[in-house]
């Protein structure tokens, strides 16, 4: 009976937050700074009173920077974005960045965006009781290294990467309120304007429409991805769609009807860039290097998260 007394004194110690902080975005589509002060006052009345911060971001990349900074200067801080898929992208980059053995971020998610598919796919209820007890879930993220402007480059995103068509119609959903119907009009409209990419997969060049690869069901609230993606079995799944007009067309539909599976599920893609190629990070928008190898892989259980 002492011996398990002592082993969860322990446990409530290991899992005890060095720092809360909470970072939201004035410019968001959602309510961020709401969502922040909200869960700010519930924090205050736990036994983290004392070490909770609100943050707001200024520009474009700050909440990474603030996440890495936080994470280099604390053992256990537990970062929470109030924020879309586009701003957690950025805490998940800057905290996963510093992370090390002696730094071991938690991030969070308060849906504040648009699509806000990452939160859908992992909520649980009764955060403020997971944060205070400590509970996290461990999840698998993708890792993608290339070159940009001429220099290694690389990221982490906590739900998809998107290639050709799906990168344009990043752009275009993250503008507006999402519903069925205008979702699906907006893929058309950027179908109609979009032209197909070549990459070189292997020995064969190869020419798409669109490329996927997923670590969620759903992209954009409505468009299936996979019935049977997971977060933690080190895989993603891989959809591609050719240069054939009538499949695509075919696809888009059958993925607002929920209909949509996945064509193939692995641990690594790699190919090469034909030409500067446009890509989809968990909505955030980047162009690889013409003749650039792309290479993207699964980090098993790499983010510890509380969602």
């Amino acid at each position: 009976m002492g011996d398990k007394i002592i082993i969860q004194a322990i446990l409530s110690v290991m899992n005890e937050y060095s720092s809360i902080t909470i970072i939201y975005n004035d410019f968001s589509t959602g309510e961020s700074e709401l969502n922040a002060r909200a869960i700010a006052k519930k924090l205050e009345r736990t036994q983290y009173k004392d070490v909770v911060k609100l943050i707001v971001t200024e520009r474009p990349d700050h909440a990474r920077k603030i996440a890495y900074e936080i994470t280099k200067r604390e053992a256990r801080p537990l970062i929470i974005s109030s924020s879309g898929d586009g701003g957690y992208h950025e805490v998940i980059n800057g905290a996963l960045e510093a992370a090390d053995a002696a730094h071991t971020p938690v991030t969070g998610l308060l849906p504040s965006g648009n699509a806000n598919d990452h939160y859908k796919q992992l909520h649980q209820p009764h955060v403020i009781d997971r944060i205070e007890s400590g509970t996290v879930q461990t999840i698998d993220v993708l890792k993608i290294e290339s070159r940009i402007n001429g220099r290694p480059w690389h990221k982490y995103a906590h739900s998809y990467i998107g290639f050709g068509l799906s990168s344009e119609v990043g752009k275009a959903l993250n503008e507006v309120d999402l519903n069925s119907t205008n979702e699906l009009l907006i893929f058309l409209k950027t179908f109609v304007k979009n032209k197909p990419f070549t990459i070189v997969v292997g020995d064969h060049a190869l020419e798409y429409q669109s490329i996927i690869l997923s670590n969620v069901g759903k992209m954009s609230k409505v468009l299936s991805l996979s019935k049977t993606a997971k977060v933690d079995d080190g895989l993603f799944e891989i959809l591609t769609s050719d240069a054939n007009v009538v499949k695509l067309m075919g696809t888009l539909v059958k993925s607002v009807a929920g209909v949509m599976a996945h064509e193939d599920r692995t641990s690594s893609y790699s190919c090469i860039t034909t030409h500067p190629l446009n890509i989809q990070l968990d909505g955030e928008i980047y162009t690889i290097d013409k003749d650039s190898e792309i290479h993207i892989s699964s980090c098993h259980k790499a983010l510890r998260c509380v969602i």
